[in-house]
Order: C-alpha cells, then sequence, then structure tokens
C-alpha cells in the first residue's frame, strides 16, 4: 500500500526518496546509515509525535510524504472513518497523498490529499494505513483481546451490527448481576431499606403533596388572606368609582349614550359612536358587578390563614426533604420498595434473563463477546473428540 516515501531536513538526512516495490521490500545498512531516521519519518508522517529537534540542524522546516494506493472500495470508506466531513474533499484514484510539515517552532501541519487535516485525524488515518511494530510489539500479538481484535475487523456491516447489539445486552446482564449480587450480599442492609423506604412511603402519601399546583394555589389565598384590608379599600374605592352613590363611570357613559340616541335621529354618523358607548356601558355593568361579587366574598379569616400558613410550611420541608420533585420520588420510592419487597420473585426473573442471554453470544462464530475476550482454548484431548481422531 505504500509506494514512495520523501524525506527532507529529517535530522542528518538532507533529502531521500524510497520508492518500495510491491511484495517484501528489506532496508538494510550499516548502524547509522538511517535507517531509525526512516521509521522515524514514517511514524510522523502517520501522525505520531513531532519534535523540534527533529529538523535538520540549519533548515527551517523538515517535510515527509508519502503516497499510498488503496485497494478499491477500501479508500471511501477508511477516509470517512478517520475524516470525517473533511473525507468529500478528498481524492484518492490516483493514490493517497500524505503530507507533513514541522518547523523549528515546534508548529506542525498535516495534510492529506492537499486537504489540511487536524493530527488527530491524521494519527486515525495513519493506524488503518500501516501497522507499525518496534522489536517487542508483536508479544500483543499473543494476547486473545488482539486476537479477537484481528478477527473483528473482517465482520461484515450485519456481523458488526448483531456484535454492537450483543455488546447493549451483555451490559443489560452484567449490570443485573452487579445489582443482584449487591442485594444478596447484605440482607441486613435490604431489610433496614425496606423499612425506612416504608417510613418514607407512608410520610408522603400522608402528606398528599399536590405538586406545583396546589403550592401555587395556596401562595395566592395566603397572599390575599394576609391583604385582606388593602384589597376590600381598593375594591370598594374601584367599585364606588364606577357606580357610586353620587353617579360613576357607568352612569356617565350611560348618560352619554342616551345624548347620542337623541343627536343620532338627526345625523346617522354618530350611530356608531352610539354603538360604542352601549359596548362601554355594558362593560362597566359586568365590572361593577363582578366587583360586588368579589367584595361579598373577601373578608378577614385569622383561621384560615394559619391553615394555609401551616400547609405551605409542610410542603415546602417536604420539598427540603425530598427534592422539588416530591411525586416522582415518591413514585421511585414506590417502585424500589415493590422491588425489595418482592425480591424472590425479582432474583428469579434475573437469573432465567441471565441464562437465557448468554447462549445468544456463545453459540454465534461471527463475533467475540464484549471486552474483547476470547473463547476458552480447548484441551487436546477435547480437540481429538471433536475432530473425530
Amino acid at each position: 500500500m505504500l509506494a514512495e516515501i520523501s524525506v527532507q531536513n529529517v535530522a542528518l538526512i538532507e533529502e531521500a526518496t524510497l520508492e518500495l516495490a510491491p511484495g517484501l521490500n528489506a532496508i538494510t545498512g550499516e548502524t547509522g546509515a538511517g535507517k531509525t531516521l526512516l521509521a522515524t519519518s514514517l511514524q510522523m508522517l502517520l501522525g505520531g509525535r513531532a519534535r523540534a529537534e527533529a529538523v535538520r540542524s540549519g533548515a527551517e522546516r523538515a517535510t515527509i510524504e508519502g503516497t499510498f494506493f488503496l485497494p478499491d472500495g477500501i479508500a471511501e470508506k477508511m477516509l470517512s472513518e478517520s475524516l470525517g466531513d473533511l473525507a468529500e474533499e478528498i481524492e484518492a484514484d490516483d493514490g493517497l497523498v500524505l503530507r507533513r510539515t514541522l518547523t523549528r517552532e515546534g508548529r506542525s501541519r498535516c495534510f492529506v490529499g492537499g486537504v489540511s487535516v487536524p493530527v488527530k485525524a491524521l494519527s486515525s488515518l495513519g493506524e488503518r494505513l500501516v501497522s507499525y511494530h518496534g522489536q517487542r510489539d508483536q508479544a500483543r500479538l499473543v494476547e486473545p483481546a488482539a486476537q479477537m481484535g484481528i478477527l473483528d475487523d473482517f465482520l461484515d456491516e450485519d456481523a458488526l451490527r448483531a456484535k454492537d447489539e450483543l455488546a447493549g445486552l451483555w451490559a443489560r446482564v452484567e449490570g443485573d448481576r452487579r445489582e443482584l449480587a449487591d442485594l444478596r450480599s447484605n440482607s441486613e442492609a435490604r431489610v433496614r431499606e425496606v423499612e425506612f423506604l416504608r417510613y418514607q412511603v407512608a410520610e408522603l402519601e400522608e402528606a398528599g403533596h399536590g405538586g406545583e399546583a396546589e403550592v401555587a394555589e395556596l401562595t395566592r389565598e395566603r397572599d390575599r388572606l394576609r391583604n385582606v384590608t388593602d384589597l376590600i379599600s381598593a375594591a370598594s374605592a374601584a367599585s364606588s368609582a364606577l357606580s357610586g352613590e353620587e353617579g360613576g363611570a357607568a352612569d356617565a357613559v350611560a348618560r352619554a349614550g342616551a345624548e347620542l340616541e337623541r343627536a343620532a335621529r338627526y345625523d346617522e354618523e354618530l350611530s356608531g359612536l352610539e354603538g360604542r358607548i352601549a359596548g362601554l356601558s355594558a362593560e362597566l355593568e359586568d365590572v361593577a358587578y363582578e366587583l360586588a361579587t368579589y367584595l361579598n366574598d373577601l373578608e378577614a379569616d385569622p383561621n384560615r390563614l394559619e391553615v394555609v400558613e401551616e400547609r405551605l410550611q409542610v410542603l415546602r420541608a417536604l420539598e427540603r426533604k425530598y427534592g422539588p420533585d416530591v411525586g416522582g420520588y415518591l413514585e421511585e420510592a414506590r417502585a424500589r420498595l415493590s422491588r425489595l419487597e418482592n425480591f424472590e420473585e425479582e432474583t428469579a426473573g434475573w437469573r432465567v434473563a441471565s441464562r437465557g442471554a448468554r447462549p445468544s453470544w456463545r453459540g454465534s462464530g461471527r463475533c467475540s463477546p464484549p471486552g474483547g475476550r476470547g473463547p476458552r482454548r480447548s484441551s487436546p484431548a477435547r480437540s481429538r473428540r471433536t475432530s473425530g481422531t
């Protein structure tokens, strides 16, 4: 896949170009010939760490460029997974060109197909382009997780979806197992929690918190009872202004309407104003009636004020204790209490679910279980039995 790599001003290398042929390529040479520098340059090109000291003495910048040829159908997916939306700007039909520059000040710029990309994106792409091994890196190949990772790289889209679904199922089963283990580990704590939840549920049900609507209504009633004297004075003054014994706004509007009605006999243009005056008169009568009703219902009641104040104190105390959503907390407490009181039935269901979920991945030969754990190795005797020897 790597066809050519060019290096300029990297450490002792002023300029060098290496063309690679198809198949195996071996680079040999005496100590100090520059083999390590070529390997270091390749690491930098693939998004590895770049230090300002890597720039050749006397040069302003170092440049590494490499050309890759990708098999059909791979380039688009690889670029999309590594670069995201930037992949749409890159053409890789005639080879994918990577370039990285490094200045003496330590500033680095990365390019893929002539498009500037972040170094993290270049590193992500580099991981997919080249598998780089040091002298002791091959040791990871004997790890079961690494082996399963290599196998999983061959999964198609259907198998990947199955693997993702399995991971979700595995997480749910493991969560149920942990909760079951926690519940089983301390039966005394479970008994204490049941008693505590019963107390909380009983307290909340007895209090009957009506939520924000009840608090808002009680707050309005408290404010009205606290200021009843001022409310009576203001409403009485308004009522007198509308329809007092000495005449008010309602009477004045009614007289204006009567005058316009007589005048409209001689000039029809005044009919419109007469109609509007009639509407005002009716509206004022309604307002006066509602004010009178309000005054009749408005009275000072110290006993009721005390009841409202006490109820608000109870509701506020519950909110401080259980949080602003008292109703939500009550539902959660009921659900938790129900699970603890029906512990045996609940745990039996978990055991059945976990046993039923386990074969779903063990029976599939297409992907590994979550966590990268591979299948157990069969003993030689078992291998012989299964192969029929």
